[in-house]
């Protein structure tokens, strides 16, 4: 019934599902077991996409432009499967639940592709699992290697004032069966209501 909004630590030998989120949101994330006990790993989410959506490595072809995570080796020298998970599909883009789904992983300068071993779930609630254990931590997002899967792509998206208000601009690339946008506003960056669903074009 509640989760952790910030960095969230893990220490031991025992595989983890963090209960992390963000502004109201759960997103878990989840490791396989580390090999030793001293090690440990920190995961944070955020409920919005990484700074960086492109390049993305072969067979990739996108990833989420809606969220990411953080999760870092931050002790020891374990490498461990990568679980994401996502607790609405609707909201995380997820349209298909399919093995074109896949854990990627930004290195710096380019979305590497870490496959999909297992699914649980269905479109509506579900997990995805890397297809093998990673050796180096950074962001983590969703990924796709077709179309079908995260059916937005984000061209921009702008916020400024005018007329004692706020305005919002964006624009998509492409829409594939998106049903609508929500948009969402907090006075303090904590509690967040929504006041908007307009139409997609998908």
């Amino acid at each position: 019934a509640s989760h952790v909004d910030g960095p969230m630590r893990k220490i031991g030998n025992e595989a983890f599902v963090f209960p992390v989120g963000d502004a109201g949101i759960w997103a878990r994330t989840g490791i396989s077991a580390p090999s030793n006990t001293a090690d440990h790993f920190t995961a944070q989410y955020y409920w919005a996409p990484y700074s960086s959506l492109t390049p993305v490595a072969a067979p990739l072809v996108n990833v989420s432009q809606v969220e990411h995570w953080i999760l870092d080796r931050t002790n020891g020298t374990s490498n461990v499967s990568v679980t994401l998970y996502w607790e609405d599909g609707a909201r995380s883009g997820i349209n298909s639940f399919t093995s074109d789904l896949h854990v990627s992983r930004w290195d710096g300068s380019i979305w590497q592709d870490h496959g999909s071993t297992s699914m649980t779930g269905s479109v509506s609630a579900g997990s995805v699992t890397s297809s093998a254990a990673v050796t180096n931590f950074s962001p983590f997002t969703f990924s796709a290697i077709t179309n079908n899967i995260l059916p937005v792509e984000l061209l921009y998206f702008k916020a400024g004032c005018e007329d004692n208000g706020v305005r919002l601009d964006w624009a998509t690339a492409s829409e594939q069966n998106n049903k609508n946008f929500i948009l969402s506003r907090s006075a303090d960056g904590v509690v967040y209501e929504d006041f908007a669903q307009p139409e997609g074009a998908g």
